[in-house]
């Protein structure tokens, strides 16, 4: 009862108002993590590709590839939460690639 007692009391919307400036989002830092994580995952990728089976240059590559395209995937969570009629050409980018 006193957790519920101290949720109430609260204030939600003067904490959401205090540190709204600190929640913006920068979009060139959106562009550089995206674009990064994509070139360093896909070139990755190429290094996987054209080394020799199974050697320690395609086995270390192919997880710096996993992880790094993980991550540009993982900008859909990101961008859900940003409203709808903001960064439209970096949407379409990510859509893209």
């Amino acid at each position: 009862m006193t957790a519920q007692l101290v949720k109430e009391d609260f204030p939600l919307r003067e904490a959401r108002r205090i540190c709204k400036d600190l929640q913006a989002p920068k979009q060139w830092l959106y562009w550089l993590d995206f674009l990064t994580c994509c070139l360093l995952g896909w070139g990755a990728v190429a290094i996987a590709t054209y080394s020799d089976l199974f050697s320690s240059v395609q086995i270390v590559s192919t997880i710096v590839a996993s992880l790094a395209l993980y991550r540009a995937v993982l900008f859909i969570h990101k961008l859900s939460h940003l409203r709808r009629d903001t960064f439209k050409l970096f949407r379409f980018v990510w859509n893209a690639i």
